[in-house]
């Protein structure tokens, strides 16, 4: 918002706030009376605590999208397009850095998919060479049980 649009809405609204009483405050009891009343009890309310999401919880999102970036920038192989390497290599890094973050408190209805997109990952990252044939590079990011794993995690929600 440029400055003098700034300016302009405080001259509308300060105008505004005080007519409504907004400048002034409350007229409430003087201040000798407010010192002699005796405060009233605070309402006591059952206090429910949420159980606070696990870093796997927390993290299931960017790991999800680093999973698809990866999976898509090694895919390019399979259409003769060029990979770039240093980017698989910098994203299977981003997924390891939270793969090892999210390890402990992985719900174990979806343990298996997770250790399987890390090892496919970490399977794909280790072949990562213009020596090694297209397949093994790619194949262990889209066979049949990765693929299905992806999905998984995918579509998992956190309690």
């Amino acid at each position: 918002m440029p400055a003098c649009w700034a300016r302009s809405a405080l001259l509308v609204l300060i105008p505004a706030l005080v007519s409504c009483g907004g400048g002034q405050p409350a007229a409430g009891p003087s201040p000798a009376a407010a010192q002699t009343s005796v405060p009233a009890a605070p309402e006591s309310t059952p206090t429910t605590t949420t159980p606070s999401p696990s870093a796997f919880c927390l993290d299931l999102n960017t790991f999800n999208v680093a999973l698809v970036m990866y999976a898509s920038t090694v895919g390019k192989a399979i259409e003769n397009q060029p990979v770039d390497f240093k980017e698989a290599r910098r994203l299977a890094g981003i997924i390891a850095d939270y793969a090892k973050s999210m390890e402990r408190s992985v719900p174990p209805d979806i343990a298996d998919a997770f250790h399987n997109q890390v090892k496919a990952v970490r399977g794909s990252s280790r072949k990562l060479s213009t020596r090694n044939r297209v397949f093994e590079i790619v194949d262990p990011m889209y066979n049949d049980k990765a693929v299905a794993a992806r999905k998984a995690l995918s579509a998992y929600e956190c309690d």
